[in-house]
């Protein structure tokens, strides 16, 4: 997309250089969110496994100390760890 924004410029042809670089954007913007959906559910299974960790370490069960995590998937797919 970048070569064919560039390639447009080159040419004069503004028209497909703004469509290429709104295309660019906008796929920019998406690999963004995805990159902070995986950073969220990264920083959740940490604090899950931090969590069963220490309960394990003491002695307990995993369950009573870590229930209500949640993942989330994608925008509107949460997963429940258990």
């Amino acid at each position: 997309m970048l070569v064919q924004a560039e390639d447009a410029r080159l040419m004069g042809d503004m028209r497909n250089m703004k469509k290429s670089y709104i295309e660019l954007y906008d796929l920019n913007r998406d690999l963004i969110n995805e990159y902070k959906i995986r950073s969220n559910n990264h920083n959740a299974l940490l604090a899950y496994l931090k969590s069963a960790n220490q309960a394990h370490s003491e002695g307990r069960e995993t369950e009573s100390c870590c229930a209500g995590i949640w993942l989330t998937a994608g925008p509107a797919t949460p997963t429940r760890v258990t």
